[in-house]
């Protein structure tokens, strides 16, 4: 997973996301998910853009560095 997002990349996923940042982006998956920080519970999850769905990965940023498997 690459933890690095640039601020090119949040603008661009504001704008794809109707200018609203429910989720902050964190990563990118193998895959090329994006990994993202819910912004009112703290829960990180994978959105599959394409599909419209997240799936839950960690209860919060600390447990998914604490479990990060590269």
């Amino acid at each position: 997973m690459k933890l690095e997002v640039s601020l090119s990349d949040l603008v661009g996923y504001k704008h794809k996301h109707g200018n609203k940042l429910k989720h902050i982006p964190i990563g990118i998956e193998g895959n090329g998910l994006i990994v993202v920080a819910d912004n009112q519970n703290g829960l990180v999850r994978l959105e599959d853009f394409e599909r419209k769905s997240f799936e839950v990965i960690s209860e919060g940023i600390e447990q998914s560095i604490v479990t990060l498997r590269l």
